[in-house]
């Protein structure tokens, strides 16, 4: 057989190095994400409450899984309508928000505290909006710094939009309940004489 020409080979780069992952970035992506304290309030208003819902769920499945827990967060969720368990179930988020700042350094803040306060304070938004912000406090950390803010998703769009209908629904039950008593009373007047 003849002598078979073989091709000349280069030698080949050497792969970049890849940066090492961090140890406490979890691979779903959503890590250090936080939302803003005006963003959960303005869209819980605007969508007649079922954003705050939607926040909850979505933190308390965030808060189990970096805790490493079993919690169980769309039972908790429908946990929120049920009197009193509603605000033990505020305070178990409290604690496990808590929890996670103390797990990194942080100082941590009094879950017990906020709860009661919740119960007792007549505009518990105000502790609604410091529990969102010791909760970012604790990505902050965790990141060094790097958090970012959560992008909008489908569902966030979703129940906004329902919760604005449901504005929109009984702004419209309000208004014909008022020309309805216009013209009861209307029609009241015009008997009376």
């Amino acid at each position: 057989m003849p002598d078979e020409v073989q091709p000349i080979q280069t030698p080949q780069e050497a792969p970049a190095p890849q940066p090492a992952p961090q140890a406490t970035q979890p691979a779903s992506g959503d890590w250090a994400v936080k939302r803003s304290v005006l963003r959960v309030l303005l869209l819980s208003f605007v969508s007649f409450g079922l954003y705050a819902l939607y926040w909850f769920y979505v933190t308390r499945q965030r808060v189990t899984r970096e805790l490493g827990s079993d919690d169980n967060a769309g039972l908790q969720t429908l946990g929120m309508f049920v009197p009193i368990l509603n605000y033990v179930i505020y305070y178990w988020l409290y604690r496990d928000v808590d929890k996670l700042q103390r797990s990194a350094g942080a100082s941590g803040f009094q879950a017990v505290l906020y709860a009661v306060l919740m119960i007792i304070s007549p505009i518990n938004i105000i502790i609604l909006a410091l529990v969102i912000s010791e909760l970012n406090k604790y990505w902050d950390t965790k990141s060094g710094g790097q958090a970012t803010e959560a992008k909008f998703t489908g569902g966030e769009i979703a129940v906004t939009v329902l919760g604005a209908a449901m504005w929109l629904f009984f702004f419209v039950l309000m208004v014909l309940g008022v020309f309805a008593a216009a013209s009861t009373i209307e029609t009241t007047n015009t008997y009376s004489y």
